[in-house]
């Protein structure tokens, strides 16, 4: 008998225990994005709420409020909806471009001191108003936050995009040997377009890498392998062997990369940094009439490869040289070539845009089709 009674008393509290907890769950908002832009020298800040009540018309709260300082924007969000909000479940902070210009670090402090909130959340630049974008409903979509993640986190799966979380962004600004980056996005249509990465020079905005130059980028970072390039021959291109009028093109997967960084300095106080790729690719597709099984073919492809990359990468470099931004990290393998004295006598930020950076790009095809 006493055993049966102690069994009871057991599910009646497993029973109770249970009911309180779904009661408590039904009262927390989890806030899955938060997006942050200026108005008129205030911050409006604007959460996405997924809805878990049957009784809802919609799957999802979206509210927004104007505050003075964004710690507390949460406490005024609350006396909108019937729910605690928390950012336990928080997954992507979303900044207008405008005030990302201004700089992010002040703002994102908010976010980086909260107990609650995970340094993966990711973070996102917007071209355009946060607000806007995650108020409209796209129907052929996810839920709005849903959508984003999904999006964000397939383009960085497939070496588009590089990842920019809150620890990555707060590491990078804090090293004064590189500077951050960070997806960026704007509302379409009927859609939300992935618009590049914005680049940073310390904690403000400067640029931006638009999407077909971005797996450029990502090649020059450490570790970086995989990612399709596309690379277009001129019309009488094929070796001299084709009698095609049309340009032809190829598209290979990388399979391996091998970066080699030397820094040279000289006499007159000159920096001079090497930065040499040797890359391993697979053809996926081609378009001409070369037939690949023939080895000058594939050296040819293989140098058109290493043009193409070259060139590229050129072109962003100078880029980067010109609006003051170090995302690739220039600054650490220059400060890894000094002594710590002269590396802090040396204002990096300055002398940057007139260090001389030369590419090499050497290219080999390991698999050419199902031909090995």
């Amino acid at each position: 008998m006493a055993k049966r009674l102690h069994l009871l008393l057991i599910s009646i509290t497993l029973v109770v225990c249970g009911c309180s907890y779904e009661r408590i769950i039904e009262e927390l908002g989890f806030i899955h994005s938060i997006g942050y832009e200026l108005n008129d020298g205030e911050f409006e800040v604007t959460i996405g709420v997924p809805q878990v009540s049957t009784e809802a018309v919609k799957d999802r709260e979206v509210h927004s409020v104007v505050v003075k300082n964004p710690r507390n924007a949460i406490q005024y969000l609350e006396r909108r909806t019937e729910r605690k909000l928390v950012n336990g479940q928080l997954t992507n902070v979303l900044y207008s471009k405008e005030m990302a210009e201004k700089g992010l670090v002040k703002p994102m402090d908010t976010l980086v001191r909260d107990p609650f909130v995970g340094l993966g959340v990711k973070v996102i630049i917007v071209d355009g108003s946060p607000k806007e974008l995650l108020t409209i409903d796209y129907p052929a979509h996810p839920r709005t936050e849903r959508y984003i993640t999904y999006m964000i986190q397939r383009e960085i799966d497939h070496y588009n995009i590089s990842d920019a979380t809150l620890h990555l962004f707060m590491r990078d600004y804090y090293d004064d040997g590189i500077d951050p980056v960070a997806p960026m996005i704007k509302k379409g249509k009927k859609e939300i377009i992935l618009d590049g990465l914005a680049l940073f020079n310390g904690d403000k905005y400067k640029g931006r890498i638009n999407p077909s130059n971005s797996k450029i980028f990502l090649l020059f970072l450490d570790n970086f392998k995989g990612g399709e390039f596309s690379v277009d021959l001129p019309s009488e291109g094929n070796s001299g062997e084709s009698e095609n009028e049309y340009p032809s093109y190829f598209t290979v997967t990388i399979i391996n990369n091998q970066k080699k960084v030397d820094v040279h300095h000289g006499e007159a106080g000159t920096i001079t940094v090497h930065l040499q790729l040797k890359l391993e690719m697979s053809i996926e597709e081609y378009s001409g009439d070369l037939n690949l099984m023939e080895k000058k073919n594939q050296h040819y492809l293989e140098e058109k490869l290493s043009e193409y990359i070259t060139g590229e990468a050129n072109s962003i470099i100078n880029y980067f040289q010109e609006i003051g931004v170090d995302p690739l990290g220039i600054g650490r393998e220059v400060r890894n070539s000094m002594n710590y004295r002269e590396w802090t006598a040396l204002d990096w930020k300055e002398t940057y845009p007139d260090v001389e950076i030369n590419i090499d790009v050497t290219s080999k095809l390991k698999r050419v089709g199902n031909l090995r």
